[in-house]
């Protein structure tokens, strides 16, 4: 089973820049808080309101964002199986994404929320 969820996950990394030109997303993806980029590095520099998704190829190693909460934190979340503590995400095919489990920030502003739909749930 995790042989043929890494296959679709690294189709969709593929392809995931012509889904939302596919897709025809609508407005709710424009009312969302995070978009979504792929990136081979750590940007230096993380733009507020969007998702990084740092891979390796096509294997996904991390996601890079700032704190929603406006402390211009930089929050990276790992994604690589063999770490701990890990992260996963979704996108469904309206290009949004779901972070899993929630993120708890436990020095600085100390958010805790979660991420779905593109949109944050705070806890």
């Amino acid at each position: 089973m995790k042989k043929i969820i890494r296959f679709w996950r690294c189709i969709f990394a593929t392809f995931s820049s012509y889904w939302v030109h596919i897709c025809n997303i609508t407005n709710s993806v424009d009312a969302a808080k995070f978009k979504i980029q792929f990136a081979d590095d750590t940007p230096d520099e993380i733009v507020e309101g969007i998702i990084f998704i740092v891979q390796d190829g096509n294997l996904p190693e991390s996601l890079a964002f700032q704190c929603p909460c406006g402390c211009k934190a930089k929050i990276i979340l790992n994604l690589l199986p063999d770490a701990s503590p890990k992260w996963s995400y979704i996108i469904d095919k309206k290009g949004l994404i779901d972070i899993y489990p929630s993120i708890w920030r436990k020095i600085g502003c100390k958010s805790h929320f979660f991420v779905r739909k593109s949109d944050v749930n705070w806890i």
